[in-house]
């Protein structure tokens, strides 16, 4: 699928990103310009990303379902009503009850858990503190 626009809709100073699997630019469905691309970048000394630094897109996806998770379980509990034991954390535990609480005891699974704790937890620590909560809170609001 493409996109078009006409001229007077476009912004010089705008900065667009285009995210491009590895596997076009080094020649998949033979897209020429991708390859040609693709060789110019490599020429270019650190033009492309270290190979460490892709993320795949199935992560992507399964980081923005979790965050679309947390959304719902923020506009219904607060950080205090999910931890439970007062600790000052949510472990996976609190977690995997907050999602039993909201969204139902299927959908609760241990790799639901696992992935909603990553997705919000920036100093991973496998538990989710009032700091981590309250960033997903101000990215929710904007």
């Amino acid at each position: 699928q493409s996109l078009t626009c006409e001229p007077n809709e476009l912004d010089d100073n705008e900065v667009i990103s285009v995210a491009l699997p590895r596997n076009l630019l080094k020649g998949f469905c033979k897209i020429q310009p991708l390859i040609d691309l693709n060789k110019e970048l490599e020429e270019k000394k650190n033009a492309l990303p270290n190979e460490d630094d892709y993320i795949k897109a199935v992560d992507i996806i399964v980081r923005f379902c979790c965050k679309d998770r947390w959304s719902t379980i923020c506009s219904k509990l607060s950080f205090e009503d999910l931890d439970l034991n007062g600790d000052g954390v949510l472990c996976s535990n609190e977690i995997r009850e907050a999602i039993e609480k909201i969204l139902g005891k299927e959908d609760a699974t241990a790799e639901l858990v696992t992935s909603m704790i990553e997705a919000i937890d920036t100093n991973a620590d496998g538990q989710i503190d009032e700091q981590e909560w309250n960033q997903i809170l101000s990215r929710m609001r904007k």
